[in-house]
């Protein structure tokens, strides 16, 4: 628990700035402060952290039962049982001749007895089953390490994706708005054409049914911007209406890290494999399955345990007394017991074929996600060479594009090229270097996706860092 805590307080402290109130849109956010500010206050996060200190309190619930139990007892009752009268004036040491008389023996004077007892029992042997309960307990608080490990993970992957998916909405905003601009200045011009009868109406009405088109084009893309923040905000764990200036650039992911760029198609192979292996040992929800096998694997020894005797020592000391304040008698018990399960309606029996059948799931859904990690891998790998052809093949169509925007540019300066064929040309140029965007966008998002299946994705990844 100590350590959960210390880690939220780091956490908190790296997210500083951003928990708990509302920025202003002036107000700058990076892609590293905003995975930051995730992992310090995202509810996903709280709620891992709050489950991983549950699991650790159940550890010492487990180590409990190893230890001797003590209670005091203290009790008041007043009664003319004839067999309690007796035995109390005994307990108490008030026990005379005259109570032998037969009248007194059959119809007792109602009598009042205080007791307080401290009553110690302790557990030598039960099967092994507390020591087994309590290896499970320490199985399930790596589970939950393991799950609060892939939930971060998780959490800085939502926010990889909503912090690229802002920057490209609001990209895909200019666009949009650029392009209802050409379209205003093509229906201006046809108006003009049509006016001086050299177009008819027929094409007036064509742009502006193109133009209606262009606004219903800019209303999405409008739309789509207010999404992307609500989503990245959602990641954070922030203010959904929640608005800053991201100062972390779009740039291409840097080709140094080794475990992600191949140098070579022969290495290619080499560092898809390495990964696979990477990510068999250090995926989470892998390392999950195989806690949870071992698990099911102690139960079913627990199950079969119920079938061993168990030895308890217990001791007691007690004080009898008339009244609360008062003195009175005092005596002590020491013992042993042992307890054997003869018969309890084969619930026994039944309970450790339920165990085997749970050890054979929990093998089999190991199975299964180990499985399909391998598929996820795969896809993962080769989503990373596509978005990096991709990127190559939008990086040389914006080169082009740029080129053909200067010449066109020179052309309207001087007075060969139209305001119209100007605007198309920024146009394509807008579109293509979106294009190389998305493409750049990908990449990292794929990097990140990938890093989070080999269970690797952390705050210096290079798909968060700039």
């Amino acid at each position: 628990m100590i350590g959960t805590t210390l880690l939220l307080l780091s956490l908190t402290s790296a997210g500083a700035g951003l928990v708990g109130q509302t920025p202003r849109e002036t107000e700058t956010l990076s892609l590293p402060a905003a995975v930051a500010s995730a992992r310090a206050q995202s509810p996903m996060m709280l709620a891992a952290a709050a489950t991983t200190d549950a699991s650790a309190a159940r550890i010492e619930q487990a180590r409990a039962a190893l230890l001797p139990r003590l209670d005091f007892i203290e009790s008041a009752t007043r009664s003319d049982n004839p067999v309690f009268v007796f035995g109390s004036l005994l307990n108490q040491g008030r026990f005379t001749e005259s109570n032998f008389a037969l009248d007194e023996l059959n119809q007792p004077s109602p009598l009042s007895l205080f007791q307080s007892r401290f009553l110690l029992e302790q557990t030598v042997f039960a099967g092994g089953n507390n020591w087994l309960e309590r290896r499970r307990a320490r199985l399930g608080r790596d589970e939950s390490l393991e799950t609060a490990r892939e939930t971060e993970m998780d959490v800085m992957l939502r926010v990889v994706r909503g912090y690229y998916g802002v920057l490209l909405a609001a990209r895909q905003l200019e666009v949009a708005e650029d392009t209802l601009a050409v379209g205003d200045e093509d229906l201006r011009s046809a108006r003009v054409s049509r006016d001086a009868g050299l177009t008819t109406d027929a094409d007036v009405l064509a742009l502006e049914v193109r133009r209606s088109e262009l606004e219903e084009n800019r209303i999405v893309a409008e739309n789509m911007v207010e999404l992307s923040w609500m989503e990245l905000n959602a990641a954070m764990g922030a203010p959904l209406e929640a608005r800053w200036k991201l100062s972390t650039p779009l740039t291409p992911a840097p080709n140094t890290n080794t475990r992600t760029s191949p140098r070579s198609e022969s290495s290619s192979s080499q560092v898809e494999a390495g990964l696979a292996s990477e990510g068999l040992v250090h995926n989470p929800e892998l390392r999950r399955g195989e806690l949870h096998v071992q698990s099911a694997e102690l139960a079913h020894r627990q199950a079969r345990s119920a079938f061993l005797p168990s030895i308890f020592v217990h001791a007691g000391w007690e004080s009898d007394r008339a009244s609360f304040t008062g003195s009175g008698g005092t005596n002590w018990m020491l013992g042993v017991s042992l307890r054997m399960n003869l018969f309890n309606g084969l619930g026994d029996r039944a309970r450790t074929r339920e165990a085997e059948a749970e050890l054979s799931a929990a093998r089999a859904r190991r199975a299964e996600t180990e499985s399909r990690i391998r598929q996820s891998l795969r896809r993962a790998f080769l989503d990373i060479e596509t978005a990096r052809e991709r990127l190559s093949v939008s990086e040389g169509a914006a080169a082009r594009a740029r080129e053909s925007h200067r010449i066109t540019r020179a052309r309207y300066e001087s007075g060969l090229a139209s305001v119209t064929e100007l605007l198309r040309s920024q146009n394509a140029l807008m579109a293509s270097e979106l294009r190389e965007l998305q493409a750049t966008a990908e990449t990292r998002v794929a990097i990140a996706e990938l890093e989070r299946l080999t269970g690797t994705l952390s705050p210096s990844s290079e798909a968060i860092q700039p």
